[in-house]
């Protein structure tokens, strides 16, 4: 399946929306501003995240079902504020 480019009217990404995909990168666009805390459950060969907004519901345990390898890219301006939350 390799990249994911998730559509610009797309407000919410659900529980499992990746479960047991080959997906290596996914963008996510601004659109979406609620993610699941398992959205990205089962997702072993994720390589990058491009998120392109804070979500209204972050939290970085959303993350803690990816390998410990795979890089997640957020807006400029909103590294610290997220390492926070």
């Amino acid at each position: 399946m390799g990249h994911v480019f998730l559509p610009t009217n797309l407000e919410a990404l659900g529980a499992d929306a990746f479960y047991n995909t080959n997906v290596q990168t996914i963008l996510i666009p601004s659109t979406v501003k609620n993610l699941s805390p398992d959205a990205f459950r089962g997702m072993h060969s994720v390589q990058e995240i491009f998120l392109n907004q804070h979500p209204t519901n972050w939290s970085k345990f959303r993350f803690t079902n990816v390998p410990s390898t795979c890089k997640l890219y957020v807006p400029v301006g909103e590294t610290q504020s997220m390492r926070s939350e």
